[in-house]
């Protein structure tokens, strides 16, 4: 019996997690088109796909947990589903290469989809999840771009390069994310991808799964993120505050209007690094199709003002915000005074969120 193993390599923040969302809900309906999709039972990853386990468990060569992951997937008379943002690095070694192999004496073809977004739209809302995510990062925007260039997770061509060497490139699918696109645009792409009626998306969409914060408001979570870090605050309790003033600051606070973190200079220079890979991505995956509209938008807001607009948000937000003034131990004649107290508390952050957290 023919089977196909159908792999969702991501990449992380291109609709992945609507994507997974829709896997999880509707697990019964592809089970019904004869596609398998389920987690582990020791896996208790929850909105990072099915096999989040089994990535770490081949990372670190737990070849017992290994072997127990894979039977639970492969051991089926069926197609099967797997998807991961994380699935995309694991060609840069031999690690894809014994996935596929065992999947393949198992009786399965491998297939693989893969989303991605322009390199400096991508990086952006990378950088937002590890601000607003559980993850401890708390550097600028600029070290991540020097993080993802030097790892080549922004060299598309190169990983899937990578990963035609396990899988061979006809049974590659690559799908450009841009704007203007319909918000049903991936999961139809993904419903083509497994043979299914795209039209099934309509039915099947859920709530948009990880929705990008404001642009406004990034920088200052980056810097009230760095200052509870610095006043001891455990990694695991640092969320909720964020969360707190992600949710509640856009009420009660006017967020700077600027649509992207990165200066127009640094996005354009960003786009003419990777043009040459873009260019080889259309020609070996897209059947010549440009990959990405060369449009790089200015929203006419430099990035040299993002610590003096943290410094003011943070500044307003304090101000704004009943608990944080009782809790400072404001007494009622400084509270009379708003603005008086907005002078003050914006010296003080300045001097806390923004000059300690450099």
């Amino acid at each position: 019996m023919a089977k196909t193993l159908y792999l969702h390599v991501g990449m992380p923040k291109c609709a992945s997690t609507s994507i997974q969302g829709v896997l999880r809900t509707h697990a019964d309906l592809f089970a019904e088109h004869g596609k398998f999709y389920d987690i582990p039972p020791r896996d208790r990853t929850e909105g990072q796909g099915n096999v989040t386990g089994l990535l770490a468990d081949i990372r670190n060569r737990r070849t017992s947990k290994v072997r127990e992951a894979l039977s639970f997937f492969l051991d089926r008379d069926s197609d099967v589903i797997l998807s991961s943002e994380m699935f995309i690095g694991l060609a840069r070694n031999s690690l894809a290469d014994d996935l596929i192999a065992r999947a393949r004496e198992d009786g399965f073809t491998p297939k693989l989809i893969c989303y991605v977004r322009r390199q400096d739209h991508w990086i952006e809302s990378d950088y937002k999840q590890h601000i607003k995510g559980g993850s401890d990062w708390d550097d600028a925007i600029g070290a991540l771009v020097k993080t993802r260039i030097k790892n080549k997770v922004l060299d598309y061509h190169w990983l899937l390069k990578n990963w035609e060497r396990s899988v061979g490139r006809d049974n590659m699918t690559v799908v450009p994310l841009q704007s203007g696109q319909d918000d049903l645009y991936p999961l139809q792409r993904f419903l083509e991808f497994l043979d299914m009626d795209p039209a099934l998306a309509g039915d099947l969409a859920i709530a948009r799964q990880n929705v990008s914060p404001p642009v406004g408001l990034i920088e200052p979570m980056r810097y009230l993120k760095r200052a509870l870090r610095l006043k001891g605050m455990k990694s695991t309790q640092i969320p909720k505050p964020l969360h707190v003033f992600l949710n509640e600051a856009p009420g009660r606070i006017e967020v700077p209007q600027r649509r992207y973190l990165l200066s127009h200079k640094r996005r354009v220079s960003l786009l003419e690094r990777y043009e040459k890979s873009n260019a080889a991505l259309s020609r070996d995956y897209l059947g010549g199709q440009p990959a990405f509209d060369t449009d790089v938008q200015d929203d006419g807001v430099g990035s040299n003002t993002l610590a003096t607009e943290a410094a003011s948000v943070l500044a307003a937000w304090i101000v704004s915000n009943p608990e944080q003034l009782e809790r400072s131990g404001t007494d009622a004649a400084a509270q009379a005074d708003p603005s008086g107290e907005r002078r003050r508390r914006l010296r003080q952050v300045w001097r806390y969120f923004v000059s300690k957290s450099r």
